[in-house]
């Protein structure tokens, strides 16, 4: 009855925005007319100001970066913009804010959700890039970074086009990868209509090595093999939506996107000998092949933004459903026994969120409140013809409410913030198939944050600390045995509690150099830890929360000057983390084994651009990107091998910039191979992969009357869009 009730209020909210906001827009109009014949008959002329503008503005939690008129103006596409990003790196194929880890972005106020739409935007659209590298109430308690990415305004109406069509070559394997994206926009006096397509093909190949020790006194158990993959993956991403600027002050709009995956097959073969106690036992040859039935995804927004008096008003509704059929079919080939068998699951993600922010400046001052309410519905089914892993049937339903409210100040003694974030959430869990409910978890809590800032001429300095929350994924909450190999299984936990962070930041920076440090302190941290199956080796690996916190400190320097033609953008960090665990060891005198996992990682990424103009404003431009990364500790993994990567790439324009050809080569050394050590206490694993990266990308790029959409939704619901992954 109450969600009746809420839905009937949200309804009658938007309809009664929407009228007033119509009859404003048909005053303002008229206001608008009058100025514009009044400046008409003053017959006044342009004015150019020329000046240099500064490439970074520092604020209270966060750097904005100028991409326009930057040599990242021309760096290829959205993600070589973010890579390249002051405040941000990129470690392996991952995206990360320094010291927060994976960001959740914005572009132009809506909310992605697929992180492969940063590859689909060139970096001549953008205008700005800004890192918020601590939020504030008025977002997700689990969020710890935020990118905002603001487009280049639209001139103009009509039709405009933008179309980019790449090819990239692998060097080692001769796999082909074509890839297209269409973008389309009409303006008509404040209207905008637009929808694109994007239509993709990936090919990955990966080969190494494997190893798993099992140590306990009853049981020494080692296995060694060669490992091979093969991985296809095609798909289809379609949206299209409108946007109606009312005037200066109002704009409506929605937006649809589905995304459909036309083909994923991923073969899998091990090739493995095992040992039990130091004697040869087995030789085991496994070949697995995972196949998507059917992946569809759909994802709408709808948003309201504009001015009442003084009060601006942010509201949005977001609805999400994904639908994951999945079969794997395995064959094991052994001395002692064969087995063949197959596993098909079945997960469907069903989320509806809104929320509404007001806000409201005074003076040098600025209120905001608001309130996000979001239902999310995870099901998963898992039917086997093994006979070790069982048919299982679970469903989470998890309701959050949430209120907040900040204060912003800007002051002699600085630029203040402070926020106040209450989330109230309700978690149902359902063993189906043996009829189990689980009583409904209740969590209640607090999330503060609070910001400063303050600049000494060219010098800017800022403070932050907050309180924010890391929910386990949904995957992780379910009770149910999932096959890895013929010795390891692995198991979610239904009593998983939520991590809690506190983050202490101090930032400066000065012309083109930035210097931070990050404190953090992470309780109740999840991990996956092993334990014994069965007396025949087989070890079960479960997520469970840690007793103990576990710290962790960040430092960086970021410099990126300018030198004539040449445009330097180095970023080194340093993070390490203390976290030593105690667990049961048999082997150990006291019977107590004490981890350590406090090796620390250095990383340099060192990016360099080099443009010469041309009289006809066509540039070149030549690019040599470098990336190092030491080995380290990361939770309970060690990388034991630094990475190397070395990229190259040169680019021509053509048509003022309309028409652009680009060609990047990438590994080029081929140092980028993973060595990784993982403990999980009884049981240890090593892998060794080469996932063969060295490879050739050409892209094309037009535009024709480059104008954009100026969809402003923000989107609800981020925290669990994050969770509603599988593995």
């Amino acid at each position: 009855m109450e969600q009746k009730y809420s839905r009937l209020f949200l309804i009658s909210f938007m309809w009664w925005l929407l009228a007033t906001s119509t009859f404003r827009a048909n005053a303002q109009t008229k206001t608008n007319d009058s100025i514009t014949d009044i400046f008409k008959e003053m017959n006044l002329k342009e004015v150019v100001v020329k000046g240099t503008l500064p490439t970074v503005k520092f604020k209270a939690n966060s750097l904005e970066v100028r991409i326009a008129g930057t040599d990242l103006e021309h760096a290829g596409t959205l993600e070589d913009v973010l890579g390249k990003t002051p405040g941000m790196y990129k470690q392996g194929e991952e995206l990360q804010v320094i010291g927060k880890g994976s960001p959740i972005y914005y572009i132009n106020g809506r909310r992605i959700q697929d992180a492969a739409e940063l590859q689909r935007i060139s970096s001549e659209q953008i205008r700005s890039v800004e890192v918020i590298n601590n939020p504030g109430s008025d977002y997700a308690a689990d969020v710890r970074a935020v990118v905002k990415i603001k487009l280049r305004p639209a001139q103009g109406e009509g039709f405009s086009l933008d179309t980019k069509a790449d090819v990239c070559q692998s060097l080692v394997r001769g796999g082909t990868d074509p890839g297209t994206n269409l973008s389309m926009n009409y303006r008509y006096k404040g209207w905008d209509f637009f929808g694109g397509s994007h239509l993709g093909y990936s090919r990955y190949y990966q080969h190494g090595e494997i190893g798993g020790v099992t140590s306990m006194k009853c049981l020494n158990h080692e296995q060694k093999g060669i490992l091979d993959t093969d991985f296809i993956n095609r798909l289809l991403q379609l949206h299209f939506g409108t946007n109606w600027q009312i005037n200066s002050h109002h704009a409506i709009g929605f937006m649809m996107q589905t995304t459909r995956t036309l083909y994923n097959n991923e073969k899998t073969t091990i090739d493995e000998t095992v040992w039990r106690d130091g004697v040869f036992e087995d030789h085991i040859i496994s070949a697995s092949t995972c196949k998507l039935d059917g992946q569809n995804s759909f994802t709408m927004n709808t948003y309201y933004n504009g001015q009442m008096g003084n009060v601006n008003v942010d509201w949005n509704v977001d609805i999400v459903n994904n639908h994951i059929r999945k079969t794997n079919a395995t064959t094991e080939q052994s001395l002692i026994q064969d087995s063949e068998f197959w596993t098909k699951t079945d997960t469907r993600n069903r989320m509806t969120a809104t929320k509404l922010v007001l806000t409201y400046p005074y003076r040098k001052s600025e209120f905001k409140v608001g309130a996000e309410v979001y239902r999310v519905r995870n099901g998963n089914k898992q039917a086997t013809s093994s006979e070790v892993i069982m048919n299982s049937e679970s469903e989470v339903t998890e309701t959050t409410t949430a209120t907040f409210a900040s204060y912003s100040l800007s002051s002699s003694i600085g630029q203040w913030s402070v926020g106040l974030r209450y989330e109230h959430v309700n978690m149902d869990y359902q063993d189906k198939v043996n009829a189990i409910k689980n009583n409904v978890r209740q969590q209640d809590n607090f999330f503060p944050s609070i910001s400063w800032s303050q600049t000494f001429g060219n010098f800017g300095l800022s403070a932050n600390y907050s309180i924010k929350t890391r929910r386990p994924n949904y995957w992780q909450l379910r009770d149910v045995t999932r096959y890895h190999s013929r010795y390891i299984y692995e198991s979610g936990n239904a009593q998983l509690q939520n991590t809690i962070n506190q983050t202490l930041s101090l930032m400066g920076n000065y012309h083109w150099l930035t210097c931070g440090i990050e404190y953090l302190n992470a309780a109740h941290k999840i991990l996956d830890w092993g334990e014994p199956y069965n007396e025949q080796g087989v070890i079960l690996l479960k997520t469970r929360n840690l007793e103990k916190p576990v710290n962790s400190m960040t430092v960086y320097v970021l410099a990126r000057p300018k030198i004539g033609c040449w445009s330097p953008n180095y970023t080194f960090v340093f993070t390490k983390q203390f976290f030593t665990l105690d667990f049961h060891d048999e082997f150990a005198p006291t019977g107590i084994r004490t981890a350590s996992f406090n090796k620390p990682m250095f990383y340099l990424n060192a990016n360099n651009s080099f443009r010469f103009d041309t009289p006809k404003h066509n540039p070149w431009q030549f690019e040599v990107n470098m990336q190092l990364r030491s080995s380290m500790n990361h939770d309970n993994d060690y990388i034991r091998r630094s990475i190397l990567s070395l990229e190259a790439a040169v680019q021509k324009s053509y048509l003022n910039g309309n028409l652009t050809f680009r060609l990047s080569a990438n590994d080029l050394l081929q140092k980028m191979k993973e060595d990784l050590f993982v403990d999980f206490g009884v049981f240890s694993m090593t892998q060794y992969l080469n996932r063969q990266r060295q490879s050739l990308t050409f892209s094309v790029h037009y535009r024709l009357n480059a104008t954009k959409s100026n969809y402003r939704g923000s989107g609800a619901g981020g925290d669990a869009k994050n969770r509603m992954q599988t593995m």
